[in-house]
């Protein structure tokens, strides 16, 4: 059996979403995966900003998620999809921060 071909017998579909692996289709399922890595990095940048806007105002010690949240217009819950914990959010913009020098 050839690279690309399923055991059905085919060299993969062209449609997306129909599985197989030759032509089109991994093009689309790449760029959804780009698509969805460049939008999980914008949010994660719009989130360290609201951070960084609450503690100009709050100060360090005002840091909140759900500060954080309130200012994005989101539910809390929500950024322990991209920071488990504040001191994840701490880490990251120490880190950022550091890179910056």
């Amino acid at each position: 059996m050839a690279i690309g071909q399923s055991q059905a017998g085919g060299g993969g579909s062209a449609e997306p979403g129909r599985g197989g692996t030759g032509g089109i289709a991994a093009t689309p399922d790449r760029a959804g995966a780009d698509r969805r890595r460049r939008r999980r990095a914008q949010t994660i940048d719009e989130i360290l900003g609201a951070a960084v806007d609450l503690m100009a105002r709050e100060g360090v010690a005002g840091l909140s998620l759900s500060g954080v949240a309130r200012r994005m217009g989101i539910q809390p819950p929500s950024l322990y999809k991209y920071f488990p914990s504040k001191l994840a959010l701490y880490d990251e913009l120490f880190r950022r921060g550091a890179a910056r020098r």
